[in-house]
């Protein structure tokens, strides 16, 4: 975040005091955006962030609620791993064909693409974990 913070600032500045662009301001902060999103799922997911709608979980008994929640956790890590295998395809047919922002910086696109394959990756491994933590055979934290 602090980085797009940099990247509009000199942006910002240059065009006021100077009349000059950097020209990649934007596309870079988009990446950056991207990036600190996907990078923040995990984490969010390990603190307890994420939103959970508990009207059927809240009014069962622990033992039946925590492998209500192991199931849907192993049934997200599913979803996440599809993504991911779908996204590693992306990122190397982008590398393959040697594709690029079309803008002047011409960036090539696998480059900011990697941190779609981070970002999913802790996600897959955190809702591996989450999913072993809510076994009800299994002690909690």
């Amino acid at each position: 975040m602090l980085l797009i913070v940099g990247l509009v600032a000199t942006e910002v500045a240059l065009r006021t005091l100077a009349g000059r662009s950097t020209l990649v301001a934007d596309e870079y902060s988009g990446y950056l955006m991207v990036a600190t999103v996907l990078f923040g799922l995990a984490y969010t997911l390990a603190s307890d962030g994420h939103i959970r709608i508990t009207i059927l979980t809240g009014r069962l008994p622990e033992k039946p609620q925590r492998w209500f929640e192991s199931l849907a956790a192993l049934l997200a890590l599913l979803l996440c791993l599809y993504l991911f295998r779908h996204a590693c395809v992306m990122v190397y047919d982008t590398w393959s064909l040697g594709m690029t922002a079309d803008s002047i910086a011409e960036t090539p696109l696998w480059i900011p693409q990697l941190s779609l394959l981070a970002g999913l990756a802790l996600l897959c491994l955190q809702l591996l974990a989450e999913m072993l933590r809510r076994l009800p055979f299994l002690p909690t934290r």
